[in-house]
């Protein structure tokens, strides 16, 4: 194997695991590397607690006695046998792991805030026994299960392992396996069938388990999701405008400060990680805070009709169930803001002053205490200087967009970064070339690209050190694949937004009925074209799948979508594969793809054409299929096949992903 050839073998490798192979573009680069212990607390915070503690210092004393004296904190409390199985509706040990996962991560608190060993062997004897038994998350709120309690005994594991507390390789090795087995498979998706909170607790938990797993791509697709998701738990998805609202404001207000809680703490573990979410979009995160916190308090806020994203949400005005009740999260988020980053959060702080100190969080919801916690002196622990003479910390969470035959990105921004800068090559390049440099925000848009051509970009940050490390590396393209167009079908349809990374073809579209959005190219014979449909729909009324049209345009000639079939329970949809003129014959998905009216699993999808003979054939692993119906063509001429989307609303869109599509000769 000549050297050459060795370089570019070793870089395709590289993009098909999602990573760089080293080359001359990365040539000195800094290493990157996540921060431990780093997700809600970091080596500062222990530091701080240590100082206060023992020095009795007010508000943190108070704080941290109020954690030494909670039930769930004693070490003569009692815990529970671990189980393999846990799941919640039907709930299967859901108290008993929650309470267990709370107690581990009180026990870990109080170790590393005044270093009682007996603490120290209390939590690792419950983070132990529940991460060596537990080997599947089940039940129709499995998402929520996963999300909360996994999520203390995430931060405990993480204290632990980066303390003294006697914490062994063989530990890291159990913990890795329960969340890789019974964990993750259960948050990995989010959850973007239900309202926010259950995908904000999700993002927490893949975010916590990236930084744990030392794993950069998990990491970084739960930063992607705060910032891009499609679900109601991206940030801008839950709190709905600049003036604050949330996505469950108009459901009640309990629910409502939970999402925006798991939203902060999502924002922490980034912030210890060197970025800066809490400035997301204007403060948006902020905005929602204040916005309830403002209600909470009785004044008035305005309120505009809302549909949430799975189009089962419509709130007209704001809720006034649970007005007032506390929930122990604006500790956090008013330290954050007003003391740590300079930003005023005038109700947030009259809310946590007049509950201070902050108690207990209800069951695993969240961390509580924060007076403990998260109290900080005024200016004491400020971002980076852009003059620091450590370069910033890598950029994540980088996504993109066509934007009329150009490419959009943007990112999370880092701390303490003076500018930003962007590297970009083609997939058969050796190496990256400089783009874009100077930039002063975490955005740019990139207008010199070719039809059809992917390109692989990754983002550095800089500041008077140089540039730090660079984001993963992200695929995108400014246009479909040559051939390929995209089309409104039906009558009112607008045309939606269809992307293309070289690999996924991700849809955001309307349309209810027939009409949607259709993206496809020439079928000129006989042919099949297979798709896979990448989980999950943030609609729950959606259709799509695949079509075959006239090339020269009007309605499809045949479709195979997936469909929902609504019955009397509105969250629990029954999904078919349907297939025809118009989608009107209906087959069973195979085993395990959908449960509790929900696709959790990816499903193949085929269509082929054999003369005037259609046949359509669906499969959940691309190998075994099953017959899904056939039909007759009626019509003379070149087809044109593609995918097929809509959202089961006019103006309401949806976001639908696709990939491993192929069109080839029919066998």
């Amino acid at each position: 194997m000549n050297a050459t050839f060795g370089r570019r073998f070793a870089v395709c490798v590289a993009i098909l695991l999602g990573m760089f192979a080293a080359d001359p573009g990365r040539a000195g680069e800094a290493e990157f590397r996540f921060v431990h212990p780093g997700l809600l607390h970091g080596r500062d915070d222990l530091t701080r607690w240590q100082t206060a503690v023992a020095q009795r210092a007010e508000p943190i004393f108070s704080g941290f006695e109020k954690l030494r004296s909670h039930p769930r904190s004693q070490l003569a409390a009692r815990t529970h046998a671990p189980v393999a199985e846990i799941g919640r509706n039907p709930n299967v040990a859901f108290s008993e792991f929650d309470q267990d996962a709370t107690a581990a991560y009180h026990s870990a608190l109080i170790w590393a805030a005044v270093r009682d060993r007996a603490h120290a062997d209390r939590a690792l004897a419950l983070v132990r026994g529940w991460s060596g038994a537990v080997q599947r998350v089940t039940g129709a709120d499995a998402a929520l299960m996963a999300g909360l309690g996994p999520f203390k005994l995430i931060n405990a594991a993480e204290l632990l392992r980066h303390t003294d507390a006697g914490w062994t390789e063989a530990d890291t090795a159990v913990f890795t396996a329960f969340l890789r087995r019974a964990i993750l498979p259960a948050v990995g998706d989010f959850a973007l069938y239900a309202n926010g909170n259950w995908d904000t607790a999700c993002l927490k938990t893949v975010m916590a388990a990236g930084v744990f797993l030392d794993d950069r791509e998990l990491f970084d697709r739960a930063v992607r999701f705060y910032l891009a998701g499609a679900g109601n738990g991206r940030l801008t998805h839950y709190v709905v405008n600049a003036a604050g609202q949330g996505q469950e404001s108009g459901r009640d207000q309990p629910h409502m400060l939970l999402g925006l809680g798991h939203l902060a703490e999502a924002a922490e573990i980034a912030w210890q990680q060197g970025l800066d979410l809490f400035a997301a979009a204007d403060h948006r995160l902020l905005r929602g805070f204040e916005y309830s916190a403002r209600f909470a308090l009785g004044e008035t806020v305005p309120f505009e009709p809302w549909l949430d994203r799975t189009g089962k949400y419509r709130h007209r005005t704001i809720s006034a169930l649970g007005q007032g009740r506390y929930r122990p999260v604006f500790e956090q988020l008013w330290n954050h803001y007003e003391n740590r980053a300079g930003v005023p959060a005038p109700a947030s702080r009259r809310l946590a002053e007049a509950h201070r100190p902050e108690g207990a969080a209800v069951n695993a919801d969240h961390p509580g205490f924060g007076t403990f916690l998260f109290s900080l002196p005024a200016g004491a622990a400020n971002p980076p200087a852009a003059d620091s003479s450590a370069p910033p910390a890598a950029p994540a969470g980088l996504h993109a967009a066509p934007a009329d035959g150009r490419i959009a990105l943007a990112w999370a921004a880092v701390r303490g970064a003076r500018t930003y800068r962007v590297l970009r090559r083609e997939r058969t390049a050796d190496s990256d070339t400089l783009v874009a440099r100077d930039l002063p925000v975490p955005a740019w848009t990139d207008a010199d690209t070719a039809p059809g051509r992917v390109y692989l970009y990754r983002v550095q940050a800089e500041n008077a050190a140089g540039p730090g490390p660079a984001s993963s590396p992200l695929a995108a393209a400014a246009t479909l694949p040559a051939g390929w167009t995209t089309a409104a079908l039906g009558a009112g349809a607008a045309p939606g937004l269809v992307a293309w990374d070289g690999t996924v073809f991700t849809f955001e579209a309307a349309g209810r009925g027939e009409a949607g959005t259709f993206a496809g190219t020439v079928l000129a014979g006989d042919g099949t074209l297979i798709a896979r449909f990448v989980p999950q729909t943030s609609s729950q009324f959606s259709r799509f799948g695949l079509a075959l049209r006239p090339a020269a345009g009007g309605a499809p000639v045949a479709v195979l979508l997936l469909a929902p079939i609504r019955g009397g329970d509105s969250e629990r949809p029954v999904w078919r594969a349907a297939f025809g003129p118009a989608g009107g014959t209906a087959t069973d998905l195979p085993p395990g793809l959908s449960a509790y009216g929900r696709l959790l699993a990816p499903c193949w999808l085929r269509l082929t054409r054999r003369g005037d003979w259609i046949g359509a054939a669906i499969s959940a692993d691309g190998t075994t299929w099953r017959d899904a119906g056939t039909a007759e063509l009626t019509s003379a001429g070149p087809l044109a096949a593609g995918l097929f989307v809509n959202s089961g609303f006019d103006a309401l869109t949806t976001t639908v992903r696709f990939d491993s599509v192929t069109l080839a000769p029919a066998p």
